[in-house]
């Protein structure tokens, strides 16, 4: 049986296939990490130089995967939890969705021993909710 990718499910293969690369062990890759690589996501977009890029790229990449996951559970009408869905202002760029996750994570520290895809869910949903 072959499984069928959509294209607005890019994002979250590759994010997917990049976590189970020997650069990343997805099992250890919490909050902790994530505060981590987001940080230097944030730090590398307004000085314009990154000490470590694969961090870099891992906190956008996660950042934009999830963000693009919940575009299209918006435009899903049932069946998909309030808790996965966020209502994005046009144009939010992915360094200021890294920005909210930074935020979110130094907001609640109690969290940061959690895995990381929930907390960005979190984050982006807090700070965008659907009303």
């Amino acid at each position: 049986m072959r499984i069928k990718i959509l294209p607005h499910h890019w994002g979250v293969a590759i994010l997917l296939a990049a976590l189970s690369s020997h650069l990343v062990d997805a099992a250890e890759f919490d909050g902790n990490a994530l505060l981590l690589q987001c940080q230097e996501a944030v730090k590398a977009v307004d000085s314009k130089q990154a000490v470590n890029k694969i961090g870099v790229g891992l906190c956008l990449g996660l950042v934009a995967g999830v963000r693009d996951t919940m575009h299209v559970y918006n435009k899903l009408s049932t069946g998909v939890p309030e808790m996965l869905r966020a209502c994005f202002p046009d144009k939010v760029t992915n360094e200021q969705s890294a920005q909210i996750v930074v935020n979110y994570l130094q907001d609640y520290p109690e969290k940061l021993d959690l895995s990381y895809l929930p907390l960005v869910i979190a984050a982006l949903s807090d700070a965008y909710p659907c009303e």
